[in-house]
């Protein structure tokens, strides 16, 4: 029997298996899937402290942690508007439908009759327009880092009349993140890839809300690495390659269908040499706490830090 006719042999139980010859075997393995979708906003006391008459009464939030933070500070039923995002708590999902990220209905909000409307700092042709041509109150919010989520919670507690109540819920997330860095400080810090979507593959760099949440639970953010100002760069396969994170979380998950979880799982075991793949530590998150800045951030930190340093 010659070398070549075995050879060809091998490479036809190859095809079978894999389709080519050559060609990687897939792993063959479900996703391993973990939610955040049961998180709920901080159950906080507010006694002493009751709601005033004071506007505003009309509300219209277009960023959805401040629409978490509406709510948590107990006056979500002001609002009267909602971008597409803002779906939670499921209350807010009845309200009107404004339109998302750089594409909101300006006659959409303006039926709403608003005395308030929260936007995104970067939507400034938007908020110029509220504030300048129709007299409108508008509040803009950063939201880039971690440190301006107690920032925005003030800023909404001032612009809702609830000051106190705010200073609560801003010293709740203070309290919640210095608990979270010493429950998790003497723990290895684990390489990790934190995947917002993958097509194009695109990942939080140095800088951004999510890093310094990764750095808060001993999660190295291996896209630091990348020598880039960009917050949100664009990441090639082969550097993931050579960064061989130890673990990926994977928050592109689209619309939640089995098909969705059978791309994500297509697409990460067609890498059987990255490590975080051999070892089964490619996990795929459903709901988008982790990615929204808002009061149940701290919640969604300690359950990625739970998935990160859990074998």
């Amino acid at each position: 029997m010659s070398i070549t006719f075995l050879r060809l042999v091998f490479c036809a139980g190859i095809l079978l298996l894999s389709g080519g010859c050559g060609r990687s075997s897939r792993v063959p393995m479900p996703p391993v899937a973990r939610s955040l979708e049961g998180l709920d906003l901080p159950r906080l006391d507010f006694s002493g402290l009751p709601l005033t008459d004071r506007v505003p009464h009309r509300i219209v939030s277009l960023v959805a942690s401040a629409t978490e933070v509406i709510w948590a500070l107990g006056v979500g039923e002001r609002m009267v508007g909602r971008s597409t995002w803002c779906d939670f708590p499921v209350a807010a999902r009845s309200l009107p439908d404004l339109g998302a990220f750089q594409s909101f209905r300006l006659e959409g909000i303006l039926d709403q009759k608003p005395d308030l409307v929260v936007v995104f700092a970067s939507e400034a042709r938007l908020a110029d327009t509220l504030e300048q041509q129709f007299g409108l109150q508008v509040l803009r919010l950063v939201t880039e880092e971690a440190s301006h989520l107690r920032e925005g919670v003030r800023a909404l507690g001032q612009a809702l009349s609830v000051p106190e109540r705010a200073a609560i819920l801003a010293s709740h997330l203070e309290q919640e993140e210095a608990r979270i860095r010493r429950r998790f400080q003497a723990m290895p810090r684990r390489r990790v890839l934190l995947v917002l979507d993958r097509d194009p593959l695109i990942a939080p760099g140095g800088g951004t809300f999510l890093d310094q949440i990764m750095d808060l639970v001993q999660a190295e953010n291996v896209v630091r690495r990348l020598d880039t100002t960009t917050q949100w760069p664009e990441i090639q396969l082969e550097r993931v390659h050579a960064w061989d994170p130890e673990v990926i979380i994977d928050l592109g998950i689209g619309a939640g269908t089995p098909a969705d979880e059978a791309r994500f799982w297509d697409y990460w075991s067609s890498q059987p040499e990255l490590v975080a793949v051999a070892n089964r530590r490619v996990l795929l998150v459903r709901g988008g706490t982790l990615v929204r800045p808002g009061p149940r951030i701290m919640a969604a930190a300690e359950a990625l830090a739970e998935w990160v340093h859990t074998p």
